[in-house]
């Protein structure tokens, strides 16, 4: 915050600023930093955030965990649920995603088909199993509950 504000001030005053102070805490703690790496980031979230302005479409929905908290998130929701994407299952992040589609995988559907049940050898039988988000993509798919290992 302190960085795009440090922006503002530099397109309004035409001096850009080098340095910016937060004070903070009980203590009213001050903390300085230098601002010339922060500035050139803020300009590039900037930058961003105009194409995404200026382009006639808006961008394809996903869903994050602060979804719950958005006025927005039903209609969200819809139109994930009719993409079947990805985004559908909680634990998958961005990079695993980009991942799957990377392989070609682009949907909900898609990966369900891609569980495989193993047999475990018997020496890890008292490990945890390992969570399979290939597993819960066929949950959703089936409408089903599944259960991994001994109920």
């Amino acid at each position: 915050m302190l960085a795009f504000d440090a922006v503002v001030l530099w397109k309004a005053s035409g001096q850009m600023p080098t340095k910016g102070t937060i004070i903070h805490g009980f203590q009213h703690t001050a903390l300085v930093l230098k601002l010339d790496a922060w500035i050139h980031e803020i300009e590039s979230l900037i930058g961003k955030l105009r194409t995404l302005l200026t382009e006639e479409t808006s961008p394809e929905p996903v869903l994050i965990k602060h979804c719950k908290e958005c006025i927005f998130e039903a209609g969200c929701r819809k139109k994930v649920t009719e993409k079947d994407d990805l985004s559908l299952l909680d634990g998958l992040g961005s990079t695993d995603r980009a991942k799957l589609n990377a392989k070609g995988i682009f949907t909900v559907t898609q990966l369900a088909y891609t569980f495989r049940p193993r047999r475990r050898p018997k020496h890890q039988a008292s490990r945890r199993e390992k969570y399979h988000h290939a597993l819960k993509a066929l949950a959703i798919r089936d409408r089903k509950i599944h259960v991994v290992g001994d109920a």
